[in-house]
């Protein structure tokens, strides 16, 4: 049976992109004045109906030593909050009330919610690095623990991320890497060899943010439960679940750890307040001391517990969709074209700033890293049935076609000022034709598109 639960929480907003043409100013990229999905409006919504409602609630459970908790918190939903006042300040100083507690663990990731693993290594390293200067600059903190862009997992990047100096990582409990089919049990990695650039990378981030720490020879890997999970994420309104109900489900899982891993739009924008998703919430401590289920950290978890087995992923794990894979990122031929801009993109500005040291390039590595950001390469998705519903509703697009062409719009815009600051001589790199996007490309782009 069950000793504790691990409850963890994921906080993130992306930078929409607004339907601007490719010669707009990069402002109009995230605010034009045509988006009816403005990002000031949803993170006004998600604020009121979702983060402080529930913020307040966990500080009292926090405070009064209730419960503890395990959030990770995008830069990009840091950068909402410090962009939007009336509501992100309130927002922000929750957040940080909670941190003071001593009963709250924050992990890393990169700052913008990036796939950029997929095609920069170093990208992915810059990106984390800056996610764990933006922890110590608002809350005072450096992780311990990573998580990865919707619990993405695979034995290399695990490497890396132990090799960066981190305790453990987070990861879905599937039952295509587990050694056995519980979830419920702290593992080991599957340790693969690195590149020896990319090796040197990890290195050097490790000595600059954990100077004080070797590689962890007890590195550990947490994997979500996600049937319990889904309980309360997806089938809470048409489920109904009492605290109760679900505490002793806990209680009766076989394991020593049950992680409780989610969205935390989960309380009050996923599933709405009439579904009675707050009174479970604040019951929850309650029910859990009434079965004997503690309350712990993701590095509580880990030192807890021992390790058993290997969680092995040779290929993508995640949490999203039905397949638990890359293909919410990485299916349709628009998707591979938009994954395929940046890793050229990122190339491009790389070898500017090495052609032109003398130049400010953060501002460009700020408006590639929003441009990198999953969101956008997820709304593309053409999937069907559920996963396409899931796809639809985060979605600000009317269908994934108009999704990659504002994509294109930014992406074109943001190669243009490159050439602008300084010509490179690089060639340029023409992504493939798109047969089945075609009437929409030549609907917003014209018939110059480079496309």
């Amino acid at each position: 049976m069950s000793q504790s639960i691990c409850l963890y929480l994921h906080l993130h907003q992306p930078w929409r992109l607004s339907p601007s043409r490719r010669s707009a100013p990069p402002a109009d990229w995230w605010h034009g004045p045509e988006n009816s999905q403005g990002n000031e409006a949803v993170f006004r919504k998600v604020a009121a109906k979702s983060y402080l409602p529930t913020l307040e609630i966990l500080l009292s459970q926090l405070q009064a030593g209730e419960i503890t908790l395990t959030l990770s918190i995008t830069g990009t939903l840091l950068e909402q909050c410090l962009a939007y006042p009336e509501y992100g300040a309130p927002v922000l100083s929750l957040l940080q009330r909670m941190v003071a507690t001593g009963r709250l663990e924050l992990l890393a990731e990169t700052y913008y919610h990036s796939l950029s693993y997929l095609y920069s290594p170093a990208l992915f390293i810059t990106q984390v690095r800056q996610h764990v200067r933006a922890l110590q600059q608002h809350f005072g903190v450096t992780p311990q623990v990573f998580r990865h862009t919707e619990l993405l997992y695979r034995d290399d990047l695990s490497t890396l991320v132990r090799a960066m100096g981190f305790a453990g990582i987070m990861a879905e409990g599937w039952h295509t890497a587990l050694p056995d089919p519980h979830a419920t049990r702290v593992r080991s990695a599957h340790l693969v060899p690195l590149e020896p650039a990319v090796q040197a990378l990890a290195e050097a981030f490790r000595r600059e943010v954990f100077p004080q720490q070797s590689v962890a020879t007890d590195y550990g890997v947490l994997t979500k439960h996600y049937r319990l999970s889904d309980d309360i994420a997806f089938r809470f309104s048409h489920q109904p679940l009492t605290s109760e109900q679900f505490a002793h489900r806990v209680q009766q899982t076989w394991g020593e750890s049950v992680n409780i891993c989610m969205d935390f739009e989960t309380f009050g924008e996923h599933q709405w307040e009439d579904t009675g998703i707050f009174a479970f919430l604040q019951h929850l401590p309650a029910a859990c001391r009434a079965e004997g289920i503690s309350f712990r950290t993701a590095t509580e978890t880990l030192r807890a517990f021992p390790r058993y087995g290997s969680y092995r992923a040779d290929d993508w794990v995640s949490w999203a969709d039905t397949e638990r894979d890359l293909s919410a990122w990485r299916d349709n031929q628009m998707q591979h074209d938009a994954l395929a801009v940046l890793a050229e993109l990122e190339q491009r500005l790389r070898a500017l700033q090495t052609a032109r040291p003398d130049l400010n390039w953060t501002p460009q590595w700020e408006k590639l890293g929003r441009l990198s950001t999953s969101d956008h390469v997820y709304y593309m998705s053409t999937k069907y049935f559920s996963d396409g519903d899931v796809h639809t509703y985060f979605s600000p697009y009317k269908d994934p076609y108009e999704a990659y062409v504002y994509f294109r719009h930014a992406s074109d815009g943001f190669a243009q000022s490159l050439r602008a600051i300084a010509p490179p001589p690089l060639p340029t790199v023409k992504p493939r034709p798109l047969s089945t996007a075609k009437r929409w490309i030549q609907r917003f782009f014209g018939n110059d598109t480079a496309v």
